[in-house]
């Protein structure tokens, strides 16, 4: 820091919203692993959509509304994966029941709180809320990745291989925005 300790001003340096990683600790059945990927994006959902309608950039927010609509196809996808796991179909309330995660607080991809990332995200610029956003699609492109392997199940597999090649593709064009960003600070 140029100046020393004495240049100090107080300012005390941010990252991207903290995650809770503890309410993951109790999922270990396949059918409880496919029951938090729908939850998690169903809460990544939400924070797509409401970013998509807050940001002042339009093609932040086409994106965001465009990612927003691939996680209720994956939700779809996760709750056939569940159904063809257990050999019924998933009750009407699904994943409540399933999971030991507290209902009333929404995680999305990465374990953070959508309530907390939206609340950071008020404050940012399109190109941090970007940054966010590229954390959450390597998370789930990574969760996916991992759940491929350990599923036996050769249709939850294949499910997930599926999954895992839209996660990565949201993380290009996620990043190919942001490179936009990144450049336009650069001239």
């Amino acid at each position: 820091m140029k100046g020393g300790i004495r240049a100090w001003e107080g300012a005390v340096a941010e990252g991207l919203p903290e995650a809770d990683l503890a309410p993951f600790v109790a999922v270990s059945t396949p059918a409880e692993h496919v029951a938090m990927a729908w939850q998690l994006e169903e809460g990544t959902r939400v924070f797509y959509a409401r970013l998509g309608r807050e940001t002042g950039d339009a093609q932040v927010a086409a994106l965001f509304s465009e990612l927003a609509a691939a996680e209720e196809k994956h939700k779809d996808t996760l709750l056939a994966v569940y159904e063809g796991l257990t050999g019924r179909p998933a009750p009407a309330d699904f994943p409540k029941g399933i999971l030991a995660v507290d209902a009333v607080r929404r995680y999305m991809e990465g374990g953070t709180e959508v309530a907390k990332a939206i609340a950071w995200a008020r404050d940012r610029t399109p190109k941090e809320i970007l940054e966010l956003g590229i954390a959450i699609e390597t998370n789930a492109y990574d969760r996916y990745l991992i759940l491929r392997r350990e599923l036996s199940d050769e249709n939850s597999r294949r499910a997930f291989e599926i999954l895992s090649g839209e996660e990565k593709r949201h993380l290009e064009k996620m990043s190919s925005l942001f490179d936009r960003f990144v450049q336009d600070e650069q001239n």
